[in-house]
């Protein structure tokens, strides 16, 4: 089946398992609201850094489709970690007019934050489906597939559409969340979402 992530209908969020108590407490925040914060960090900290150089830390990224090439470095730099995949309605980034960075954000002097539709309408959509091209040797087809939305708030857990997880074992333990947390949310086990 041919990709077609530009008429998708969602936007997605990587995160260790462990950390989903307390997102679910206090929302999906941004990397400058963790700082100090007990959380298991995943992110490569040299790339964090030049996020913080362009402002980037403030906001909060989701991608436009699952595996993306930071999901697969963080993965498998963390094999023995559960993920989840926490997703969100792009009506909703649309609605409240977050940004979007239509190519990874580090990969020139300056990223261009742009407004949703303008961003939108900016990303590489026909790159980004194409079928010929492979994050290992092509740097322009990686970077056109980490363009992100960024909401410039705090998301709370119950604007999230859904959860998703790798196994039936990691759906038992979402739920059981979630039910602590009082919070009702589909969760779906996809292993495809996931690295081997």
């Amino acid at each position: 089946m041919a990709k077609n992530y530009k008429n998708q209908k969602l936007l997605y969020h990587l995160t260790a398992m462990e950390n989903l108590p307390s997102i679910l407490k206090n929302g999906l925040q941004s990397r400058a609201a963790l700082s100090g914060a007990g959380f298991a960090d995943v992110a490569d900290h040299s790339i964090l850094e030049s996020r913080k150089s362009k402002g980037l830390e403030e906001h909060v990224p989701f991608h436009f489709f699952s595996r993306t090439p930071f999901d697969y470095a963080v993965m498998h730099k963390h094999p023995a970690t559960p993920f989840v995949v926490l997703a969100v309605h792009r009506e909703l980034a649309k609605a409240n007019n977050w940004k979007i960075v239509p190519s990874h954000p580090l990969c020139g002097a300056a990223p261009d934050i742009m407004d949703y539709d303008a961003g939108f309408n900016a990303i590489n959509w026909d790159l980004m489906h194409s079928e010929e091209h492979s994050y290992a040797t092509d740097q322009d087809y990686k970077q056109t597939c980490m363009a992100e939305c960024l909401s410039p708030v705090t998301v709370d857990a119950a604007k999230f559409h859904s959860i998703y997880v790798k196994t039936d074992a990691d759906r038992a333990t979402v739920q059981a969340y979630l039910k602590a947390a009082g919070l009702t949310l589909h969760v779906n086990v996809a292993p495809w979402m996931f690295a081997r």
